[in-house]
């Protein structure tokens, strides 16, 4: 299995809970964007349809990695949504967005 090094509220089919989450000190994360990647035999149209039901809005789409960024509508829980999203057909992995500071 191959695990992404995306870090945050990972969320992945094969975890025992589902949900693992990872505060490290000094990491941020957006308030409402979350990562999620799907498997590219099963296709994204599940997974549109999940956004689509669920009032997300698509940031951008990653073609090479099979993932998109997605922003979460105001007042939903992050951890609940990517909870949801573990469950829609063909998902392998949700994560928070990452913010990064260059310096």
């Amino acid at each position: 299995m191959i695990v992404l090094t995306c870090s945050g509220c990972a969320v992945n089919r094969d975890s025992a809970d589902k949900v693992v989450a990872e505060q490290r000190a000094g990491t941020r994360y957006s308030k409402n964007t979350l990562m999620v990647f799907y498997d590219t035999h099963i296709g994204k149209e599940p997974l549109l349809n999940a956004f689509k039901k669920m009032n997300c809005e698509v940031l951008h789409e990653y073609r090479l990695s099979c993932g998109f960024a997605i922003k979460v509508p105001d007042g939903k829980s992050l951890r609940k949504t990517a909870k949801r999203l573990t469950k829609v057909h063909g998902v392998t992995y949700v994560t928070r967005d990452q913010i990064q500071k260059l310096q």
